[in-house]
């Protein structure tokens, strides 16, 4: 066999053949790659879909979680969780985000409802703030340049230091999963209601510490 009889094929119509099996062969792989870019788009839109059903999740955590109570929530009566004694329900996170927006006055009141012969016990009365006050009995001689007295100010009873409960209450709160914002706002509200007037009427004289910061510059 010569040269020029090593590049022939050995049967009659081979040429078409092949050219019939590679058309063959670029339509079976055409129909595989869009079948695999069905299947991908299927996959991809699943997840975004899988997505987007966990971030309205999400939102729902933030939004509406003290509406949606888990099972550790669950009590004798329906919505017992938000208002029922807090030991009950310890392990209830809705309860736990609900007291959270509520003021330090609002949760003790609801635990002396609860707990109206065990309230020493229970209940707690939000922070206490001790202010306490001195009074310079000889003004007129601190003017002239001499030493101040000084005697502290209290309580008319026992003559102890001023004392406010701080009440603070949270409003625009958003709970993510490891940490919440919120705005805050605080009160204060006198311990003895009954010697308020007495207690926070007195006269006091003291120095003027502005005044004598805006003299001293």
């Amino acid at each position: 066999m010569g040269e020029d009889e090593k590049g022939t094929l050995a049967w009659p119509g081979a040429h078409r053949a092949l050219a019939r099996n590679a058309t063959l062969l670029r339509a079976i792989g055409l129909v595989t790659f869009v079948c695999l870019s069905i299947v991908f788009s299927i996959a991809g839109i699943y997840l975004r879909s899988w997505q987007l059903q966990f971030k309205i999740q999400e939102l729902k955590d933030y939004i509406l979680i003290s509406n949606q109570p888990d099972s550790a929530c669950k009590g004798a009566l329906s919505g017992e969780w938000v208002y029922a004694a807090f030991e009950k329900f310890m392990g209830c996170e809705a309860r736990q985000r609900e007291d959270f927006t509520r003021s330090d006055k609002e949760i003790f009141d609801q635990c002396v409802t609860n707990h109206e012969y065990a309230r020493n016990k229970y209940c707690q009365r939000g922070r206490e703030i001790q202010i306490f006050v001195f009074n310079i009995t000889n003004p007129q001689d601190v003017v002239d340049g001499l030493t101040p007295r000084m005697t502290e100010i209290g309580r008319k009873a026992d003559g102890g230091p001023l004392i406010f409960y701080k009440d603070c209450k949270t409003f625009n709160t958003e709970f993510g999963t490891t940490e919440v914002e919120f705005n805050e706002y605080c009160y204060y509200t006198y311990k003895y209601p009954d010697t308020e007037e007495a207690d926070l009427s007195q006269q006091v004289v003291t120095v003027n510490v502005g005044l004598l910061e805006a003299i001293g510059n």
